[in-house]
């Protein structure tokens, strides 16, 4: 029982001719999945976890609210183990016009405390990973090759060859997700956009930079890591722009700024939910056994393409 839910843990009838069991499938352990499966867990449920390759660093700005912090902060646990994620604190938010060469920095303290962190994605998210797993949750390093509904439950084929049965199931797989395919309908190509850039290794810094941009429609940002700056810009897929424009761009910027002398650019590419209102007020999350979380979900912020509150919100949800 957990926060007065109580999570009926019986094998459904038709999980006997399945080696392999769970109460619940969460196909994806990125922060939406991981803190699903924690809560999950803690509550007593069996949880199995998909995913061959978290954690891992994010190609995404990676600013941590305290608004994102107070989904954590109700499990003690999770929340204290941050302490040991390294983390950058942001002090200013520097507002540039690479071409006319000005800025303009913006303070972000209140007292003595930042209002804003920047961690490294892979070591928070490889804490909230940690943390289900210590309750109990099971991870399993394969991809998810097929999902089918079966009776009351659901049918997991991993790329392996391993078969599971599942109660219920929790898509956190992304922008991509398998499980939106599978039982809803995918992201069309107006409702993604793609964020591309350069983590620049050897620099970093306490504060955000942020130009915005007409053409394409948007902006470029650089958001200091513990030991990397990630610079990147973001386009709408159907805006007629290649990764490789996008990385042009952004690698312009960077030596017209001057915002990473001497750093080994190492670039990404990575398709983030960009939805609009009407595609808000339509947006299906959800089925009989079954809900999507995080970027698999599409909640992400329109304007900024922040995910990882409403990650960890549709978790505490979930």
């Amino acid at each position: 029982m957990y926060h007065g839910v109580t999570i009926d843990t019986a094998d459904s009838a038709d999980s006997a001719d399945f080696a392999n069991f769970a109460d619940f499938a969460i196909v994806g352990a990125g922060p939406a999945g991981a803190l699903t499966a924690a809560l999950l867990a803690r509550a007593g449920a069996r949880v199995a976890i998909f995913d061959p390759t978290h954690p891992r660093e994010k190609p995404c700005g990676g600013g941590v609210t305290r608004r994102a912090l107070s989904h954590l902060a109700g499990t003690p646990a999770l929340y204290s183990g941050l302490a040991a994620v390294p983390t950058v604190q942001v002090r200013t938010a520097r507002f540039t016009d690479a071409a006319r060469g000005v800025s303009t920095a913006v303070p972000l303290t209140q007292g003595l405390t930042p209002p804003l962190i920047v961690t490294s994605r892979a070591a928070f998210d490889g804490h909230l990973l940690a943390s289900a797993q210590a309750v109990g949750a099971t991870l399993h390093r394969s991809r998810v090759a097929d999902i089918e509904k079966s009776g009351t439950g659901f049918v997991v084929r991993t790329a392996d060859g391993r078969t599971w049965k599942a109660a219920s199931l929790v898509g956190a797989d992304g922008p991509n997700s398998l499980v939106r395919r599978r039982l809803l309908r995918p992201f069309r190509r107006d409702q993604l956009s793609t964020a591309t850039g350069f983590f620049a290794h050897g620099v970093t810094s306490d504060e955000i930079v942020i130009e915005i941009t007409t053409d394409p429609p948007g902006y470029i940002w650089s958001f200091p890591r513990p030991d990397h700056l990630a610079i990147g810009m973001c386009a709408q897929a159907d805006a007629g722009l290649r990764p490789d424009d996008l990385a042009d761009r952004c690698r312009r910027w960077i030596v017209a700024t001057g915002i990473a002398p001497g750093a080994t650019l190492t670039r990404y590419s990575w398709p983030i939910p960009s939805l609009s209102a009407s595609d808000f007020d339509a947006l299906d999350v959800a089925g009989r056994g079954f809900v999507l979380v995080g970027d698999a979900a599409g909640l992400v912020d329109p304007i900024t393409r922040e995910g990882i509150v409403h990650a960890l919100h549709s978790a505490t949800i979930a």
